[in-house]
């Protein structure tokens, strides 16, 4: 019984995290087609600022927030709780990353390691409006043709990185 509720945490967390790295995508495109937001985000691009990690945070969780609600009730009537914490858990961690590489991509973009080239900052340094749309994944982009790649060579390399260039970002 224990094996079953935890795989039901960690299909719901890694759902989570699929779907909210997609969907990061998709607003960030709605938002060039300027079908969403599309005055204020042409003010990000043009001062070229985040709004703290903590700021990023709250954009990315509270405008979400009925999914997560509607999820916990489905959760309380099915009886499936170790999904609902998964979810749950999945929810405020995606949030959490999206919100901390679009903060780091503004400020220190070697932060993202883990892509060739950090699809954000390419975004803003090169003007792109079609272009590298992801934030904390450049999975969507290949996946959908929206990948540009470009000369991107990185300040820091991961081994010259120490723990705390991790955390020197505005965090408020």
């Amino acid at each position: 019984m224990f094996w079953q509720h935890l795989l039901w945490g960690i299909v719901a967390f890694i759902t989570v995290c699929v779907v909210g790295t997609f969907i990061e995508y998709l607003v960030h495109v709605l938002m060039h087609r300027r079908l969403l937001n599309g005055k204020i985000h042409t003010i990000h691009h043009k001062n070229g600022l985040g709004q703290g990690v903590w700021g990023e945070f709250l954009a990315y969780f509270l405008p979400a927030m009925p999914v997560p609600i509607l999820v916990t009730i489905a959760c309380y009537f099915g009886s499936l709780w170790s999904y609902c914490i998964g979810f749950w858990i999945g929810y405020v961690f995606i949030c959490f990353v999206c919100a901390y590489c679009h903060q780091a991509s503004h400020e220190h973009p070697e932060l993202i390691f883990w892509m060739p080239q950090p699809q954000h900052h390419v975004h803003h340094r090169d003007d792109m409006w079609f272009h590298n749309y992801g934030v904390s994944s450049d999975l969507w982009d290949r996946l959908f043709g929206t990948y540009l790649k470009v000369e991107y060579t990185t300040p820091k390399k991961m081994t010259q990185l120490r723990p705390r260039d991790f955390f020197q970002l505005k965090w408020f």
